[in-house]
């Protein structure tokens, strides 16, 4: 398989009939922005307010910090070297503060529990939105425990008051799924975006080129045109039916199991299914304008499947 890719640099120039969309590869490394400046990059690259993550409440970045020390480590016990658990428990939450424990739980080759222990307990405060660690000293020989808490702190104050990889991360993804990509290189990160979402990746461009002061890395994204031929719409035609396909038989096998559990359609089951068969028609009808072939047997499926989880005063004609 062969793309005609052409870079629309110096004299060459690609109208808009003559291209499909663009294929985009994009990579987000290690990084660190203040939100406000984010923000900023992000209205500057006229991206869309609707996917700017609000502000997370403090006591919620407190839980999510704390969460993110559970893991599996090992320690010096009772003489030797064992697997343990580092678990977050919620010991007390009310109108003035929240207190959780970091506990451990040392475990044995079959997984038993051989000990069971606080290793400190961290209380968030309403009031200033600080957090209070209590450390035990007891049990900080057998590991670092200090260093765990103390980075569930720093933690905290990143997501009180910066953006990192994995929210920018998510941010572009979201704006790219958006778009209604399509995989037309089997595993392959690179994604096939319609043309008519042009000025969106260009945004998104942009962007990750100004977080690069922000990053431990290469932050970026590369645009390959792919340009309009008869082989080229056979080939993008056959990848969005496959891939819509793919998801349509999701939603039928998510709507059997619902109803072997229940036995009948909830009202935010419907809704929820409904909504997503009705975005895969839209997927169908861009692809097919974009392609100019008509995709009869993902329309029928379709139609049926929202027949089967809709009254028929309700349905969506396709």
């Amino acid at each position: 398989m062969s793309f005609l890719a052409i870079t629309p640099t110096g004299n060459v120039q690609l109208n808009n009939e003559a291209l499909l969309g663009h294929l985009e590869f994009h990579t987000v490394p290690d990084l660190r922005i203040q939100k406000s400046d984010l923000a900023s990059l992000w209205l500057k690259h006229n991206l869309p307010n609707e996917f700017l993550p609000g502000e997370i409440r403090p006591c919620d970045a407190f839980r999510r910090a704390t969460a993110s020390a559970q893991q599996t480590v090992t320690v010096n016990w009772n003489g030797g070297q064992y697997k343990a658990r580092l678990m977050i428990r919620e010991i007390k939450s009310n109108n003035e503060e929240i207190t959780r424990a970091l506990v451990r739980e040392v475990i044995d080759g079959r997984n038993e529990v051989l000990d069971y222990a606080t290793a400190g307990k961290l209380t968030f405060r309403r009031k200033n939105n600080s957090i209070h660690i209590q450390r035990d000293p007891y049990l900080h020989p057998e590991y670092n425990y200090y260093g765990i808490l103390d980075r569930i702190e720093r933690t905290y104050n990143e997501f009180i008051n910066y953006h990192t990889r994995d929210t920018v991360r998510n941010l572009v993804n979201k704006v790219i799924n958006s778009a209604n990509p399509v995989n037309i290189i089997p595993r392959s990160q690179g994604k096939f975006i319609p043309k008519n979402n042009y000025y969106l990746l260009l945004g998104l461009k942009g962007l990750l080129e100004e977080l690069r002061p922000y990053a431990k890395g290469e932050c970026g994204m590369d645009l390959i045109p792919i340009v309009n031929t008869a082989e080229q719409r056979e080939l993008v035609a056959r990848r969005a039916s496959i891939e819509i396909a793919g998801e349509l038989d999701a939603l039928v096998a998510e709507l059997a199991e619902h109803l072997q559990k229940s036995g009948d359609n909830s009202l935010s089951t419907v809704q929820r299914l409904t909504s997503r068969a009705i975005e895969l028609q839209e997927r169908v009808r861009e692809y097919e304008k974009l392609v100019n072939v008509r995709m009869n047997v993902l329309r029928a499926q379709l139609a049926e499947f929202i027949s089967r989880v809709t009254p028929e005063e309700s349905r969506q004609a396709i």
